[in-house]
């Protein structure tokens, strides 16, 4: 890759030419949230900004992504971030893990660089569920339909397997609701 080009994607990221990886996949995801189709943040601009430039927009801030950060492109319109990546470090963090509760959950989301507002802002899963999936805190939890499917979009931005991960979680999710029910109580 030439510099100039180099330079560029950098610019369409608003980012400087040494930023980080972290920096590199936050300023993508923010950019991504801004322009998303139906985000809160555009609704309000949905007349203003015609729906080609906008397409064009995220192109240009996908092909810059996949150049700085090596990620596979991802469609333009889609609401999940690309796979991230993931670099030896966080590699093994994730091997190491037995069972994926709330606890791994956040090693990963923290040894990636990810901020819970920019998940929240492309799962569209409120904070307060997302600190509480973190946190194991079970019983401030929605139903398990809900869960699963907040649960599972929460891996798909971390890149992991989102069907391991539901899988794992639940199982957390179910004994701590078996428990509670043998002791009449889920203090």
């Amino acid at each position: 890759m030439e510099d100039s080009e180099r330079e560029r994607f950098y610019d369409v990221l608003e980012l400087a030419p040494n930023a980080s990886q972290a920096d590199i996949r936050e300023a993508y995801l923010h950019l991504k949230s801004l322009y998303t189709d139906g985000t809160y943040i555009t609704a309000p601009l949905a007349d203003e900004v015609p729906e080609e430039h906008r397409r064009k927009v995220l192109e240009e801030i996908e092909t810059a992504y996949a150049a700085l950060s090596g990620a596979p492109r991802v469609r333009a319109a889609g609401r999940e971030a690309p796979p991230a990546e993931m670099d030896g470090k966080v590699q093994e963090l994730v091997a190491s893990v037995e069972r994926f509760d709330g606890e791994a959950l956040r090693r990963v989301r923290e040894a990636l660089g990810m901020h819970l507002g920019t998940i929240e802002s492309l799962t569209k899963v409120r904070l307060f569920h997302l600190k509480n999936i973190e946190r194991n805190r079970y019983e401030t939890l929605p139903e398990a339909v809900y869960l699963r499917g907040y649960v599972k979009s929460l891996a798909r931005c971390l890149a992991l397997d989102p069907e391991r991960v539901a899988s794992d979680y639940m199982r957390g999710y179910e004994e701590w609701k078996g428990g509670e029910g043998c002791t009449g109580g889920g203090d």
